[in-house]
This record gives structure tokens, sequence and C-alpha cells, in this order.
């Protein structure tokens, strides 16, 4: 998707104000192709939340697409703000990772990409995302706060940017 034109995604976030545009619109016929040329672009969204539209990707083991394992997957309820936390019994004390309660047994397998966090004490920080380090680690990249932006050096020794928060647009 063009990161700064966000024309591809605005069909899906506004509420037609036609009945039978409406009835067509509800139905959400159009998310399955939007999502399909997502996945095959240079860019592709990793979380948006918008009126009408949330997409909060992760990235979980593969799996062979058959009727219980749709059915598991429709069961999700999770967002980026689920992050590590400690879990105790009576007996025992560990770490929960965040996609152990996403409320489905395929996503709990899975590892989440991007968390949003918040740090009341600190006014910068008062709400911001961290990329898995796993993945930026893996990827040789770093946060640049002047450019919103997780980045490594490009073949030319110049910034590139690998992950990009873009901002909230108005529509």
């Amino acid at each position: 998707m063009d990161l700064y034109n966000p024309e591809k995604i605005l069909p899906l976030s506004l509420v037609p104000d036609q009945k039978e545009s409406f009835d067509v619109w509800i139905q959400q016929g159009d998310v399955i192709p939007f999502l399909e040329k997502e996945i095959e672009d240079e860019s592709i969204i990793i979380y948006a939340s918008l009126p009408h539209v949330f997409i909060h990707a992760v990235l979980i083991p593969e799996i062979k697409l058959n009727d219980s394992t749709i059915e598991d997957l429709l069961g999700w309820s999770h967002n980026p703000y689920s992050t590590w936390g400690i879990a105790c019994s009576q007996d025992d004390a560990w770490i929960e990772g965040p996609l152990s309660s996403a409320g489905s047994k395929i996503l709990s397998k899975g590892e989440q990409i991007i968390f949003g966090r918040s740090f009341e004490g600190v006014e910068s920080k008062r709400q911001y995302f961290e990329l898995e380090q796993k993945i930026s680690h893996s990827l040789g990249i770093h946060f640049m706060p002047e450019r919103n932006a997780w980045c490594k050096l490009d073949k030319f020794g110049d910034l590139e940017d690998t992950v990009k928060i873009i901002g909230s647009f108005s529509f």
C-alpha cells in the first residue's frame, strides 16, 4: 500500500449513506480482496485502527485452511496492547506470551509483531509502539524517533525506513 495515500483502505472505513450501498458494504465483501492485494504489496500494514477497520497482523506457523482452522481463527480477540505478563497459580509462576489469550489456538502459537505501550510517568512515552525484538534484531533495524521508523543503512550508507509508523489520517 502507498503509505501516504490511504485511498485503498478508505472504502473499507467509510459508511455509505445510501441503503443499497450500505447493504453491500456491511457484508465486507471488499475485505478479502483488499487483504489479498495488500500481502503482495511492497509495503504492508501490520497495524491499523480506523473507524470500522481494525488490522492487526501477527506471524503464525504455517497452517492448512479447513473448516476447523477457520472456525478457530474466527474466535480471535486480540490487539497490539496485549503484552508479556507474569501468571501464577497456587503452586507455580510463569511468563505468559501476548498471544496466549488471543481466543484462538492457532494465534496463541504465533508471534506478535508490534506492541502498543504506554508509560504514564513520561509525557513523550504516554503512547508509543515497540517492534518485536526478534524482528528488529534479525533485520538489523533500529528505531529513529526523528523518522518515526525502524531503520537500517542502505547500500549507499543512507538511512532506509523498514518499518514506518504513519500517524492518523483525517477522512
